[in-house]
């Protein structure tokens, strides 16, 4: 039972109980009326299962952890960008293969097209605001130490949760 204090002077309760057939569930009250401050009246309550909502939580938690684990495991660099062409996701093949860490990239432009025309990327960003992507195509692209690379790159628009499409994911071979 975890207790926790919620303004003004109702306290929630967040516990497990039993069913009528023994089947254990999560629950949370929400307060129907509140104590007065200082006297001590019953809290009415009503009592919501919340065994679904918690076992759904840990699976998407389990799932994004199993993500985060292949994506950075990947040998292939995967990168992701917001419509704007601001880097919102870049793994440690994409820091092997280019030399920015990612620190250096999150949040700013694609840096493998500096001194380079951006064509190329906005074509992807293009691609992906008109829910089509890019299947391997090779491009050259540039390192951090100035050095060219040839890579193949597939890309695939993201999207949020309503259907709408956010950004653009990239995979790249060199």
């Amino acid at each position: 039972r975890r207790v926790t204090a919620n303004p003004p002077n109702t306290l929630m309760l967040a516990s497990r109980i039993a069913t009528n057939d023994s089947t254990v569930i999560a629950v949370s009250p929400w307060p129907i009326c509140r104590s007065a401050p200082t006297t001590m009246i019953p809290e009415i309550a009503f009592v919501t299962d919340i065994t679904k909502r918690r076992e759904a939580s840990e699976a998407l938690r389990r799932a994004n952890e199993t993500l985060e684990v292949v994506i950075q495991a990947s040998p292939l660099a995967i990168w992701a960008a917001d419509l704007d062409g601001r880097v919102t996701l870049w793994n440690g093949a994409a820091e092997r293969i280019f030399g920015w860490k990612a620190d250096e990239v999150l949040g700013g432009p694609m840096p493998t097209f500096i001194n380079e025309p951006q064509d190329d990327f906005r074509e992807l960003l293009d691609l992906a605001k008109q829910d089509r992507g890019e299947s391997g195509m090779e491009r050259t692209r540039v390192r951090k130490d100035g050095t060219r690379v040839q890579v193949s790159v597939w890309a695939s628009p993201l999207r949020d949760a309503d259907g709408s499409i956010r950004g653009v994911l990239g995979v790249v071979a060199d």
